[in-house]
């Protein structure tokens, strides 16, 4: 029983792809990279992979930047916010580039705080809540588990009529 879940378990290390955006990269060293692009837009998360019998559960490690700023009155206040990049930070609201202004759910500002990497074009960030935390093999594809089922269900893409599955696949890639 231990042969075969290790050999599964090697077997899955790779590159896999879905439709509409989605990568997956499985790696050996059971991490793993979860991203999606369109456009101008992508989101990315980073983590470590476990097998349950036959369900890869892939546990999120979030990066943080660490922003320090003073409020209005005049405590320093440290908070933590999701990073836009795979490096923590620290940020402190005197620097005076791209300084980004923090509200609270009435509009009433409470601080301020820098992300010096902004880009102006873009957005690339790390998005912990839309992504699959739950995978089953099935014949070489990864579906997600939502809810405890197997999610089957064909999804139309931006400006498309045509219904694509929803699975992972796996890719292989040309030794450069």
């Amino acid at each position: 029983m231990l042969r075969q879940n290790v050999y599964a378990q090697t077997n899955l290390v790779g590159h896999y792809q879905a439709y509409y955006g989605y990568s997956l990269a499985i790696n050996e060293d059971s991490t793993f990279e979860y991203e999606w692009h369109f456009d101008l837009l992508s989101s990315w998360v980073r983590g470590k992979w476990r097998m349950n019998k036959d369900t890869i559960n892939l546990i999120i490690i979030p990066v943080y930047d660490t922003l320090v700023y003073k409020n209005d009155s005049n405590l320093v206040i440290r908070d933590l916010q999701l990073s836009d990049d795979e490096l923590p930070d620290l940020f402190y609201d005197h620097v005076t580039l791209n300084t980004v202004s923090l509200y609270d759910s009435s509009g009433i500002r409470f601080g301020a705080f820098v992300k010096q990497h902004i880009a102006p074009f873009t957005s690339h960030r790390q998005d912990i809540e839309q992504f699959p935390t739950k995978l089953v093999n099935k014949r070489g594809k990864l579906f997600s588990i939502i809810q405890g089922k197997v999610n089957r269900k064909k999804v139309r893409g931006i400006w498309l009529s045509k219904k694509r599955p929803p699975y992972f696949f796996k890719i292989n890639f040309e030794a450069e």
